[in-house]
């Protein structure tokens, strides 16, 4: 893994959300950085929102979900975020970081109907199923912080992650 800062985001499909403000998870190596910088940016490249997110000193998945005060993400539009660790030295050009694309669509009403009255195992199925990754993620991560032991949701989380290539960082904590 060296030293990488690796989104959870699939290497193919669009990346789709559903969410005006959704959660983006990213891998953080064992690093020096004190924080890492967040970014995203509308279709114009005109920045939508930044902000440091503070880091615990350990290696990890960290989830960052935007906040109340960040603007909704509009359907149908195109946005790219930035994850960058920000080192003793500052927000340099040589930082280690990763940049990705994000599509905010609308969710189909009889998805919407069964999400309402399913577990969330198999919300997260239901969000796989319709290509809404970063839903999947969140709902997954969220039910594993709620049940730690459930040893179907870490399987559930594993297989999501290796499906999208990430096996490397498959079973690294959720910080």
């Amino acid at each position: 893994l060296g030293d990488c800062v690796i989104p959870l985001m699939p290497a193919s499909q669009p990346r789709l959300t559903v969410a005006e403000r959704p959660t983006f998870f990213v891998y953080v190596p064992e690093t020096a950085a004190k924080e890492i910088f967040f970014s995203l940016r509308d279709e114009n490249s005109q920045t939508s929102y930044q902000t440091k997110i503070p880091l615990a000193g350990q290696s990890g998945i960290v989830s960052f979900k935007l906040p109340d005060d960040a603007p909704a993400l509009e359907v149908g539009k195109n946005y790219q975020w930035a994850f960058i660790l920000v080192g003793e030295t500052g927000l340099r050009p040589d930082s280690p970081g990763v940049q990705g694309t994000i599509q905010r669509v609308e969710l189909n009403p009889s998805v919407k109907t069964q999400l309402d009255q399913v577990t969330s195992l198999e919300r997260a199925a239901l969000y796989r199923k319709n290509g809404l990754w970063l839903e999947t993620l969140a709902t997954l991560a969220e039910a594993r912080k709620l049940q730690p032991n459930d040893s179907s949701l870490a399987a559930s989380w594993e297989d999501l992650l290796k499906s999208a290539g990430l096996e490397a960082i498959a079973t690294r904590p959720l910080l």
